[in-house]
């Protein structure tokens, strides 16, 4: 398995976390499924973990890049050599070469800026979807009764009940369950849901973000389960037609200041730019249309740093 030491250190991390926290354990969960998905084939799940874990921790290294005296002494013959050679053709090509540097020095003095700031480089899609993200800021684990800090809105009702689900009643609504603790998006944030699905009912939920104090049913981003497949909305929704089979899909929504990616079980289905303000609240949105209720419920949530 080749990864670079970034990736090193956040499977790293991600290992250690896992083996603390035990086999019941969503980093356990999460360690093993980014294992299998990278080829690993040890039957044993904690021989597993432990093994990999140790070839990272030996095979881990930092090393320094210096310049030497030959790096210097052949530096200066360059300079030389190009100085020499422009006397002959003219001054043009020590300009070009000095506007280059002036351009790579700038570019340079504004990325340190901006890490002196607090402020990260600007990230793309293909850099977060590399982003390990282990390092929890809030969890819920849906077993008997309701977070406290939860805010509600919506006349739907709702219970926990080894998982969160819509109430058994006649009546139809919608009820939404926000996260009270703002994300600032200068840094990437994930939010993991397990959700267990339950195909042919009349009850659907959905996973997203949302800019801080907007209404969550008219924006942000969000990724609904329902019998046709999956609905990814970001200002417009897109329709992933694939049937859904009852099972526990691990549903996740990673994001920075400029692009976001929804992944199921880690599959991408969408990923693109997106115009949520920053700062967001992460959401858990129910909705019931009919009686059938079923077995469609929330497991858990949780929003994760790298």
């Amino acid at each position: 398995m080749q990864a670079t030491e970034f990736e090193t250190d956040q499977m790293l991390k991600l290992l250690t976390e896992a083996l603390r926290r035990g086999p019941a354990s969503p980093e356990w969960h999460d360690a093993l499924e980014r294992l299998r998905q990278s080829g690993a084939k040890e039957a044993d799940d904690y021989r597993l973990l432990m093994t990999v874990r140790e070839r990272l921790e030996s095979g881990q290294t930092y090393r320094q890049v210096r310049a030497g005296p030959e790096f210097t002494r052949e530096l200066f013959e360059k300079i030389e050599a190009v100085g020499e050679s422009a006397k002959a053709r003219g001054r043009t090509a020590v300009i070009v070469a000095l506007v280059c540097a002036a351009v790579l020095i700038g570019s340079i003095a504004v990325i340190l800026k901006m890490m002196s700031n607090g402020q990260p480089p600007p990230m793309d899609s293909s850099v977060l979807a590399q982003t390990l993200f282990v390092s929890p800021m809030q969890q819920w684990v849906f077993a008997s009764e309701m977070p406290e800090e939860a805010v509600i809105n919506g006349p739907l009702k709702l219970q926990v009940q080894d998982g969160l689900r819509v109430a058994r009643q006649d009546a139809t609504g919608e009820a939404t369950v926000i996260s009270p603790e703002s994300i600032d998006l200068a840094t990437p944030v994930c939010i993991e849901a397990q959700v267990q699905f339950q195909p042919n009912q009349d009850a659907r939920l959905a996973i997203g973000v949302a800019a801080e104090n907007s209404d969550p049913a008219s924006g942000g981003i969000s990724i609904l389960l329902q019998d046709q497949g999956f609905v990814a909305t970001n200002g417009q929704s897109v329709t992933i037609n694939r049937s859904l089979q009852p099972a526990t899909y691990t549903v996740r929504i990673k994001l920075d200041a400029e692009n976001a990616i929804i992944d199921v079980d880690g599959q991408t289905v969408w990923f693109g730019a997106h115009a949520v303000h920053s700062p967001v609240n992460a959401f858990i949105r129910l909705h019931k249309d009919g009686k059938r209720v079923g077995e469609t419920r929330v497991k858990s949530l949780r929003i994760l740093r790298p």
